[in-house]
Order: C-alpha cells, then sequence, then structure tokens
C-alpha cells in the first residue's frame, strides 16, 4: 500500500467528518504504533 492512498483514506474521512486532517493523520499513525484495533490493513494476494 502506498504511502498516497494510506494519506488519501486520512483526507477523505476528515473532510467527511469535517475533522482537522493533520490531526486524524497523527491520530492513525499513534493507532498503529500502539496496536489499538487494526489501522493497518495488511493486503494478501
Amino acid at each position: 500500500m502506498t504511502k498516497r492512498k494510506i494519506l488519501g483514506v486520512c483526507a477523505w474521512l476528515a473532510d467527511k467528518f469535517g475533522l482537522d486532517v493533520g490531526g486524524l493523520r497523527i491520530l492513525f499513525v499513534a493507532a498503529a504504533i500502539l496496536g489499538f484495533g487494526s489501522p493497518v490493513i495488511i493486503k494478501t494476494k
């Protein structure tokens, strides 16, 4: 998965819910690092 796809999803979610895109991206990265839920989707063949 490319960086563009991940950041595009964050931008779309921020636009849809009226949130700050920068804050959402930081939250996404923090959740991925700390292991809350599963924000990173593993793509299989």
